[in-house]
Parts: C-alpha cells; sequence; structure tokens
C-alpha cells in the first residue's frame, strides 16, 4: 500500500468519489482516463447521473463537465428506489 487512504486526492490517473445518502458516506477511489466526464464516474459507482447532484468544491457541476485534475467528487442522490 502506498499510505494514502481513499480520502487523498489521486495523483496516478484515478478519482475520489464520495457518495452521501441518508446521512451516511462511502468513498470510492477509482482509475479514471483523463477527459472522463461527471456522469461517466457516477456511473461508475453504479448510480444514474439522471437522480443525482455532483459538487466539486461545494459546486454543483453539470454532467457533461469533465473530471478537474486531481479529481475529487461529491455525489447526492436526489432519489432511491423502493
Amino acid at each position: 500500500m502506498d499510505g494514502r487512504d481513499a480520502t487523498d486526492a489521486p495523483g496516478d490517473g484515478a478519482v475520489v468519489i464520495e457518495v452521501v445518502r441518508a446521512g451516511r458516506s462511502a468513498t470510492h477511489r477509482i482509475p479514471f482516463p483523463a477527459g472522463g466526464r461527471v456522469r461517466d464516474a457516477v456511473r461508475a459507482v453504479g448510480l444514474a447521473p439522471e437522480g443525482a447532484v455532483v459538487l466539486v468544491d461545494d459546486r454543483p457541476v453539470p454532467m457533461d463537465e469533465p473530471i478537474p485534475r486531481g479529481g475529487r467528487l461529491l455525489v447526492v442522490p436526489t432519489f432511491s428506489g423502493g
């Protein structure tokens, strides 16, 4: 292991995605290609882009926006099944 955990900013082409739902959060660190879009990262953690809001630096971003360098996304699902 390299001494970093899932909350550290990635420097290896990975993206850190924190998913918050019902007061709980789960952090995922996934490899991601340069030029990837926010919607692709949301799908990579098993969520539908149509049912989520994504924040970067406390600001909502559109799903077609490229993932910023050092990507760290906060994903808040806006609906759930049941």
